[in-house]
Parts: C-alpha cells; sequence; structure tokens
C-alpha cells in the first residue's frame, strides 16, 4: 500500500495493486504544490480516507490486505519483493513531521490536529476565492425568541425568506435551534418552492449549485436531516407532517444513517 501525492483520479492518493485504489479527486488532480499540506491517511477496517488541510478528500470502502514483516519508507515504495526500492517513483519533497497511529483518526481528530499545528507552516496555500457570490444566504441572526414557530428567518442576499414550523424551535440571536423528532410536529425551517430547480440547465439555470453552511448535530434521530429540496406524493404541506409521503424528486443530505450518528448521506431521486 502506497499513500501517494498524485494527480492521478484513480491512484492519485492511494494505490494497492489489486486492491480499490482511490484519488484525492475522482476526475484528478491534488492539493496544490510548492506549498506546505498536512496529508493524512486513516483506515476503519472497512473505509480509508484521505484528507488534505483539515479535510476529508476522498473515501472508498476497501479490504487494506498488507505483507507482514515489510519496512515502512518515506518518499518512495517497494517492488513486489519487499526489499527494492522503486526507482522511478521517488518523491520530490520536504518532510516536516510524519506520525503512525495505531488507530484511525476520526475527521474532527484530524481537524483539530491541523488547527493545532498550522500557525507553524507559513506558507499554506491561501483560501482561495469565491467564483461567484451566493444568491441566498440565511444567517438566522434574528431577534432571540424561545419559541420560533411561524417566525420568518430572512434571506439577506436575496428575496426568498425562510419561515420556521413546527414545535421545539427557537432563535438565539445567531443561530435557529431545533430540537427534532416526530414529523407529526418536529420544528423545521421551510424555505421557498423552486430554490434547487431553478438552477436546473433546462430551466435556464448553470445546470450547477453548492449548498453550504454549519450545523451542530446535539441529538440522534433517525435519519435526521440537514436538508431535503424535494416533493412527494402528498404535495405542499406546509405545517407538521410536511414532507410526508413517498419522494417524487429528491436531494437530501442526512445528519446520520438510520440511528448512526459516524456516518452521513448525500441522495439525489431523480423523478420517473
Amino acid at each position: 500500500m502506497s499513500f501517494n501525492y498524485g494527480s492521478n483520479g484513480t491512484w492519485g492518493a492511494v494505490g494497492q495493486w489489486g486492491s480499490p485504489d482511490i484519488g484525492w479527486a475522482n476526475d484528478g488532480g491534488a492539493p496544490a504544490a510548492r506549498a506546505w499540506h498536512h496529508l493524512v491517511y486513516t483506515y476503519d477496517g472497512a473505509t480509508q480516507r484521505v484528507y488534505s488541510d483539515g479535510i476529508m478528500l476522498n473515501e472508498e470502502a476497501v479490504s487494506l490486505n498488507t505483507h507482514p514483516n515489510t519496512s515502512i519508507v518515506l518518499a518512495a515504495q517497494l517492488e513486489g519483493d519487499g526489499v527494492t526500492v522503486t526507482g522511478g517513483l521517488r518523491g520530490s519533497l520536504s518532510l516536516a513531521k510524519v506520525r503512525i497511529h495505531n488507530d484511525a483518526l476520526t475527521a474532527e481528530q484530524v481537524k483539530q490536529n491541523f488547527d493545532l499545528e498550522k500557525t507553524g507552516f507559513n506558507n499554506l496555500p491561501a483560501p482561495l476565492p469565491l467564483s461567484s457570490a451566493p444568491i441566498h444566504r440565511y444567517s438566522f441572526n434574528e431577534t432571540a425568541a424561545p419559541d420560533a414557530a411561524g417566525l420568518n428567518f430572512n434571506d439577506s442576499v436575496g428575496t426568498a425568506h425562510g419561515t420556521v414550523r413546527g414545535a421545539g424551535t427557537s432563535f438565539s440571536g445567531t443561530r435557529l435551534a431545533l430540537s427534532g423528532g416526530s414529523n407529526a410536529d418536529a420544528g423545521y425551517g421551510d424555505l421557498p418552492n423552486g430554490l434547487v430547480s431553478a438552477n436546473s440547465a433546462n430551466n435556464g439555470g448553470s445546470g450547477q449549485i453548492t449548498v453550504e453552511g454549519w450545523v451542530k448535530v446535539t441529538g440522534n434521530q433517525t435519519w435526521s436531516r440537514v436538508f431535503d429540496f424535494g416533493n412527494t406524493t402528498a404535495g405542499e404541506v406546509t405545517g407538521p407532517q410536511a414532507g410526508i409521503g413517498p419522494g417524487l424528486g429528491s436531494l437530501f443530505y442526512t445528519a446520520q444513517i438510520g440511528a448512526d450518528l459516524d456516518n452521513h448521506r448525500t441522495e439525489v431521486q431523480v423523478p420517473v
């Protein structure tokens, strides 16, 4: 198994000679050259992940199977005999720190290590500027309210203002808190229709979207959503029971898979 710095979309990050390989990005590319990076590889017994500068860039299910009693080499790899160093694949690079752990660091631990040490490296890559400004933005900085049901939250760069529905909701002055629970009455944020479909190429849009934000998961709610765009057989429902019924077409991101808080899911359902 070789942990790589390469641009190939199949084995640019990891090569395993028969097992699934992985790139830093499936369509190719690698962390920017001639800059310091905090690069991390983890394997938890089922999934390998690669990180750069505190961010997970790719992951893949794999059964890791390495030969015993084989040396670990830096900036190089070994031939199949486990002894000979491959001549043409030696790295042109500088190493500042190398750590090997006997368990898989979590994403939070990887980010913590990066944040703790990044000030020691003065030429980390600069943040990339946005290619375009957001067309909708929700900061949830409305006046604090212990019960936010029925209150609006503003779109600060557009006109697609949202409304809080259901029970167990509050505004703190800097965030919207939702207690979660049954779709019979639990709170959620209701955005206007068409925010995603308006960007569809067949509607004259770019065919591309980005959804970003900050979220803190504070409880275990089966298949709890971070966001969910789409429609269902129940049609437009704006109170409790919203979204109930089989989906016709949707894009959603979950805070957990079933009751498993350690895994998330992004799913797209195309209307038929």
